[in-house]
């Protein structure tokens, strides 16, 4: 990456005059960790039945104060995602909280069981 420099650097063109010049370019290190903005591939981000439970609670208390939309932002959340949260929550069903499995047949040593 290439930052160009703060301050203006004055060339001395041999007369009394001095203009200032375009500043020098400067090279600055990449990040060591890339962020997930940078990487090729995406990941779809999962969350436990105890992470959901546990921002619901958050922005219940938060409501009267106006506070929701710090808390989504602070977690990187969409408001979407909190109503289809609280949606499962009145609905009852915790088991619709938290993340669906393939179950993967069993096979042993002699084939599938």
């Amino acid at each position: 990456m290439v930052m160009p420099s703060q301050s203006p650097i004055l060339v001395d063109t041999g007369s009394d005059t001095q203009s200032p010049h375009t500043a020098p370019t400067r090279i600055v290190a990449a990040p060591a960790v890339s962020t997930a903005e940078l990487t090729s591939t995406l990941k779809r981000r999962s969350f436990t039945a105890k992470y959901k439970l546990r921002i619901l609670d958050e922005t219940d208390r938060a409501a009267d104060t106006g506070m929701v939309t710090s808390i989504l932002r602070r977690e990187g959340l969409y408001s979407s995602a909190l109503t289809d949260w609280r949606r499962a929550r009145e609905a009852g069903s915790l088991g619709a909280l938290q993340r669906k499995r393939c179950v993967r047949p069993m096979v042993s040593r002699f084939g599938l069981i």
